[in-house]
């Protein structure tokens, strides 16, 4: 099997541009996993994180200097009021799958977790 060599973003048609403009939210941040695959593949920070957790929030600080961080429960925070207007081109939603998963400890924790997915049905239609 032959190798797989990624272009830059700029190197992809259509890629380098509107992207980069606007917004990159990361709904779900915890440690900032996700926001590290972000910056990488756009070559910039992300603009928010939003996460519940504290500790998950401190870790994603850390990593994430550049990122505004909010601790919040998603539910809290008004789309229209961090958006402030201005467009949002990426929305990154990684909703809690503890309920579905054997992610810690294998036994489902909360049954609201799978509400979840309607923050981000939310999110999309408010930004």
């Amino acid at each position: 099997m032959g190798q797989f060599i990624q272009p830059a973003l700029s190197e992809v048609e259509g890629g380098g541009g509107e992207m980069t403009d606007g917004l990159v939210i990361d709904m779900f941040a915890g440690g900032g996993g996700a926001s590290a695959g972000l910056e990488a593949a756009l070559g910039r920070p992300v603009d928010l994180a939003i996460n519940h957790d504290a500790l998950a929030l401190a870790v994603h600080k850390a990593n994430h200097p550049e990122t505004l961080h909010l601790e919040s429960d998603i539910w809290e925070v008004r789309p229209e009021e961090v958006a402030r207007g201005r467009e949002v081109a990426i929305l990154w939603a990684s909703p809690d799958c503890t309920h579905f998963s054997v992610a810690k400890g294998g036994v489902p924790r909360r049954q609201d977790i799978r509400s979840l997915a309607w923050a981000v049905v939310r999110w999309a239609k408010a930004v």
